[in-house]
């Protein structure tokens, strides 16, 4: 699967002992039911449908994101058929991934990180990796939107764990006022970083290769890791509101797209209600 087995549990042991004994949560089992349908071209779109419905909150939730303006599709989708059929396998599959893993996820609160907070975040930039890829790269709009969704996975597990220390950490950063700068702390005071076990939990949890690539590269500054480019553009947001907003976009595709203000403005905006939209179903 993806990467090396071995070489992903030698990881996972190194890194789990650092973890102070907390248990990487796992998948329900109708959940990887669904994806191993989903994934073989044996199964048909009926036991594909059968499978989801098997499981009722999943099935209300596949079904209510889907037709969430974060995805942008502009039709009503009224069944799982219906969803298979427009979406494709594969765009299902990556709404399934973003409605499980959320909820996979340890609930916490520390002094600079709360559980909504962070989906809530977690969903903005989501929404404006969609919006941006609509105008970069649209054939891939709903990976990107996947993608910019679960690249921070593993913040919520170390923020949970670390608590404090991980805050004072974070708070560094943001004093940096670069957020790249937490991979560097993260490898300085805990000797790995969220995009490592981003991607080690991605490989376990056996997510596609794309979603595996872009939580670990998200972060790198070399571009042959081929990150999306709207994923790479929004990971550099950091404080999460308007003002942070905007100035990532000004300094990375103004220049590209020459977008006045009012432009931008109207970019952050639909995104941030696409994404309240989006967060009030998986939460």
């Amino acid at each position: 699967m993806g990467f090396f087995r071995s070489k992903t549990d030698r990881a996972l042991l190194q890194i789990r002992q650092k973890l102070d004994g907390y248990e990487i949560p796992t998948f329900p089992s109708t959940t990887m039911t669904v994806l191993s349908l989903l994934r073989s071209s044996q199964s048909t779109v009926k036991d594909i449908t059968t499978s989801i419905e098997m499981d009722p909150g999943l099935h209300v939730k596949v079904l209510r994101t889907v037709n969430s303006a974060a995805f942008g599709l502009g039709k009503k989708v009224s069944n799982l058929d219906h969803a298979i059929k427009l979406l494709g396998r594969a765009r299902l599959e990556s709404t399934v991934l973003s409605t499980v893993v959320s909820g996979a996820l340890p609930e916490f609160e520390t002094s600079c990180f709360d559980h909504r907070k962070f989906w809530l975040y977690s969903s903005r930039r989501a929404a404006l990796s969609r919006i941006l890829a609509s105008k970069i790269h649209p054939e891939t709009q709903p990976e990107s939107f996947t993608a910019a969704f679960l690249m921070d996975i593993a913040v919520s597990i170390m923020a949970h764990i670390k608590k404090d220390k991980y805050c004072n950490l974070w708070k560094q950063a943001q004093s940096a006022g670069e957020i790249g700068g937490v991979v560097d702390l993260e490898n300085k005071l805990l000797s790995f970083n969220h995009c490592q076990l981003g991607g080690i939990l991605g490989d376990m949890w056996e997510l596609p290769p794309y979603l595996i690539k872009n939580i670990l590269f998200h972060h790198s500054v070399d571009w042959k890791n081929n990150v999306e480019p709207s994923v790479r553009i929004v990971s550099h947001i950091f404080n999460e509101d308007e003002v942070d907003t905007a100035r990532v976009l000004q300094l990375n595709i103004q220049p590209i797209f020459n977008l006045s203000e009012p432009d931008l403005k109207d970019i952050i905006t639909e995104a941030f209600e696409s994404a309240r939209e989006f967060h009030s179903f998986i939460s």
